[in-house]
């Protein structure tokens, strides 16, 4: 029912309104890699512009590709995206509180200003919303079930990746600062985290959030 009421709020003539924001670098950037076919450096007014990492460029130009080049396919991402972060609000609504608690959070969240503004802007402000939230849950998860918390810290590892390759360091300062506080308040708690686990955490947010960063500069140089 959440999902549903976010999809009136965020779908309906995702294209009608004029470009706002920061969308028109986002725009050219992920058009420039479909039409030079190079998905490795997006250009801006044909000039390689590294202002943001390039996951949403990527997923950006695969719209485009699918549906044309047009404002409702780029805002398309967005909005798709605004979903999977109220489902991921409402998991962590679950963890920390309990079931109908979440649901009246996911709400609330559905329906306020900001949050459906921002999930119709060709931008990577929702992306990051979506990496951070998530980033809290699986931490929580890894701490309330002990048991079965082999695949959590791993995978923390691959959303802070995701996180990087979508805005930078500020996608492990905010989550970051969540995840000491809740390190802080269960301090008495052994959280269930393994060596084999943490490695594998940091090869998948090397690989995943500084894989890109390292191509560009074997081809590139420091510059970019």
């Amino acid at each position: 029912g959440i999902l549903m009421l976010a999809t009136v709020l965020l779908f309906p003539g995702l294209g009608a309104s004029p470009i706002e924001r920061a969308e028109l670098y986002f725009l050219d950037g992920a058009r420039s890699m479909v039409e030079r076919q190079d998905y490795l450096i997006p250009y801006y007014r044909g000039q390689p512009f590294f202002d943001k990492p390039a996951l949403t460029y990527w997923l950006m130009a695969t719209s485009f590709q699918a549906f044309g080049f047009t404002l409702a396919a780029a805002r398309l991402v967005s909005a798709l995206v605004a979903l999977l972060a109220l489902t991921s609000t409402v998991w962590l609504g679950v963890q920390l509180f309990d079931r109908r608690t979440a649901i009246y959070g996911g709400i609330i969240l559905a329906t306020t200003l900001g949050f459906v503004s921002f999930g119709r802007l060709a931008m990577s402000d929702m992306l990051l919303t979506l990496w951070s939230t998530l980033a809290m849950a699986v931490a929580l998860a890894a701490f309330r079930e002990s048991s079965t918390s082999g695949w959590y810290i791993p995978a923390l590892g691959a959303v802070f990746g995701l996180g990087f390759q979508t805005k930078g360091p500020v996608a492990l300062v905010l989550p970051g600062l969540g995840i000491l506080a809740l390190l802080w308040q269960r301090r008495r708690q052994r959280w269930p985290i393994t060596l084999r686990q943490l490695l594998l955490a940091l090869a998948l947010f090397t690989v995943v959030g500084l894989g890109w960063f390292a191509i560009i500069y074997l081809q590139l140089g420091p510059e970019p």
